[in-house]
């Protein structure tokens, strides 16, 4: 009996030897310290003191990181239009229709608000920009997406005709950022023999519902317009 009770101390006090251990932020050492120095946990690290040592916690995962946006102006243009400056010109003045003693003479020449080329008497006509060989265009003020200022290109395209497309008379148009036509003389306003019709310099203008206002052709032959009274003319 008293064997059986001995060892059930002492099987207690090793039981306890292995349980026994320190809180996190309990004393675990000093100087003298003779109790227990095992944490519940494990501790990242122990901070001492002169007098006092304990176990603590700290993270081991780094804080999360925040991003701060900073708002941007967008400004919506064509995404598909570039600014330039400094472009050579093509024209040193506003282009005019220059044979003489037709109904067009001295007209000048204008991108009316859809596009279309057009001759009328608005002296404050439109000075053409050879852009790249082969193509031309006017420029048009317009703003960059932080609002600075900056110029667009519209280039003079020759268009088949809605009505009669297989016709001698080709419309011309200016188109925003689209080159389609790449055969343009860079002496005078005319068309090279890279052209699908050969080297061409005569257009036909043909009077609108407007009074001295006259639609702008390439003529690369010899139809008209059907009831129409129409002039041809060269431009510079």
């Amino acid at each position: 009996m008293y064997k059986l009770a001995t060892l059930v101390a002492l099987a207690a006090s090793v039981f306890s030897l292995v349980i026994a251990t320190v809180p996190l932020y309990g004393q675990c050492g000093a100087p003298g310290w003779t109790g227990e120095t095992t944490s519940t946990s494990t501790p990242s690290s122990t901070t001492s003191t002169t007098t006092f040592s304990y176990p603590i916690d700290t993270p081991t995962t780094s804080p999360k990181s925040t991003t701060t946006t900073t708002p941007t102006k967008t400004t919506t243009t064509s995404s598909t239009v570039a600014c330039y400056t400094n472009l050579p010109t093509f024209s040193p003045a506003p282009v005019r229709a220059n044979t003489a003693n037709t109904a067009v003479t001295g007209l000048y020449l204008h991108r009316r608000s859809d596009g279309k080329a057009v001759l009328n008497k608005n002296i404050a006509g439109i000075p053409l920009y050879w852009t790249s060989p082969g193509t031309i265009a006017l420029l048009e003020a317009s703003l960059t997406g932080d609002g600075k200022p900056c110029q667009v290109k519209d280039f003079l395209n020759v268009h088949a005709d809605g009505t009669s497309p297989a016709a001698s008379y080709k419309p011309l148009q200016f188109d925003l950022g689209t080159p389609i036509s790449d055969y343009w003389s860079s002496v005078r306003l005319s068309v090279t023999s890279a052209s699908p019709w050969g080297a061409q310099s005569w257009f036909l203008a043909c009077p609108t519902s407007v009074t001295n206002e006259y639609l702008v052709y390439l003529q690369t032959g010899t139809d008209v317009p059907s009831g129409q009274t129409c002039a041809l003319t060269q431009l510079s």
